[in-house]
């Protein structure tokens, strides 16, 4: 018995993994999910450097659940299709005040009373944005409570690895801003007749949808302002309450489509979906008609962000379905995830163990791909990040039962 400990020893000690070439490893992760290759990054520097500092290593994942909230100093991810919670150390301090705006295609868009960043929590990446202030019209919010955070919608252009431009949001009031990646200030855009909720990048151009989800605005980035190119025919819904109404826009193969989102007086659950597409003939003014399909794609809807995967990703989801996250009538069974069939028009509970999340936003898990050097999202510029402490780059997971 001493003898084969002694032998297994011996082995364990002439086994160097950190000596493999790193040609192989990167083999390997194509070959893993990417909470695999999150434990294969905390096995030595080399193989973290393989995971997190790739060229074209990606793997379809479904989207995880991250809890809004600025109390700890980790992410806190649910994910749905193994049914476990992971942990992993925010790579800034956490700060009081804090919150999650949404997501887009990995990127988090995080916000404070005066400081505003984007940040991909598993390359930990964080892309520094103007400061608040730096927005002529942007009056300070009175209260400030997480779930409700300042601005209320954001976009992001991407290079063709996802790697951030330009970055548009809607302020609390109801305003355009942007800016590129770099910039020193935001700049604005105002409309005299809209107030607006929910915006979207396409074919670069910029859609903006008004806050009771009626009008469709179309621009064009010029330089230092906006130009308004198109409009779906305006009107107005005198009876529709904003605050009981949420609205979307989302690009579902090669269309774009606005989902309004109603919700009850009474708790502010989820009641239906309605899904409009942008329809524009030629030179004609473009319309929003119903729609009955996805586009075989899959959406996961957050307060203020919303996602597009396509069904060929998700193998354990329905296709043309959108999940969402919603509270109980009572409050005491915490979150809940739901299931709404876009043509049977129907709401279904689904399995879920992660009701203990305070106001779940969702976010795909992926790394933040290396660029060329004459790419337009300067990705050498805002790589440099600081060295942080080892066991921040540990992923931690805990089986929910």
């Amino acid at each position: 018995m001493e003898i084969m400990k002694q032998r297994k020893k011996r082995r364990n000690e002439n086994q160097d993994w950190s000596s493999l070439p790193l040609e192989i490893v990167e083999l390997i992760c194509k070959g893993l999910t990417i909470t695999d290759q999150l434990h294969i990054g905390s096995v030595c520097k080399p193989w973290l450097f393989c995971t997190t500092n790739k060229f074209n290593i990606w793997v379809p994942e479904t989207p995880w659940l991250i809890e809004n909230s600025d109390r700890s100093s980790q992410f806190l991810f649910f994910n749905n299709t193994y049914q476990k919670v992971y942990r992993i150390y925010k790579p800034f301090r956490s700060l009081h005040g804090s919150s999650i705006v949404g997501s887009f295609r990995g990127w988090l868009f995080i916000r404070n009373k005066a400081k505003i960043f984007i940040l991909n929590p598993l390359s930990r990446i964080q892309v520094e944005l103007p400061l608040i202030t730096s927005i002529g019209f942007f009056p300070p919010k009175p209260f400030d409570s997480i779930g409700m955070p300042i601005p209320i919608a954001f976009a992001i252009s991407t290079c063709h690895k996802f790697n951030p431009i330009t970055i548009i949001m809607v302020t609390f009031t109801g305003d355009l801003a942007w800016c590129n990646v770099g910039d020193k200030s935001w700049k604005s855009y105002r409309s005299e007749h809209s107030r607006y909720g929910n915006i979207i990048f396409y074919n670069h151009k910029i859609y903006a949808i008004t806050q009771d989800g009626s009008n469709v605005d179309i621009f064009k980035p010029n330089n230092e302002s906006l130009v308004l190119l198109n409009s779906t025919a305006h009107s107005t819904n005198p009876n529709i309450d904003t605050k009981l109404i949420r609205v979307y826009l989302v690009e579902c193969g090669g269309k774009v489509f606005v989902v309004k989102r109603f919700l009850s007086e009474i708790m502010s659950l989820t009641t239906t979906f309605v899904i409009l597409e942008v329809v524009q003939e030629s030179c004609n003014t473009p319309k929003l008609v119903h729609a009955n399909s996805l586009e075989d794609h899959i959406l996961f809807v957050a307060d203020n962000s919303i996602e597009s995967v396509h069904s060929k990703h998700c193998p354990r989801l329905k296709n043309n379905c959108i999940y969402y996250t919603d509270y109980s009538i009572n409050f005491r069974t915490g979150v809940g995830l739901w299931e709404f069939s876009v043509t049977a028009r129907t709401m279904t509970k689904m399995p879920f163990s992660g009701t203990q999340f305070l106001c779940p936003c969702w976010v795909l898990p992926r790394f933040a791909f290396e660029c060329d050097s004459n790419c337009k999202c300067n990705y050498s510029k805002w790589t440099k990040r600081k060295k942080r402490r080892a066991k921040s780059l540990r992923l931690k997971a805990n089986n929910v039962v």
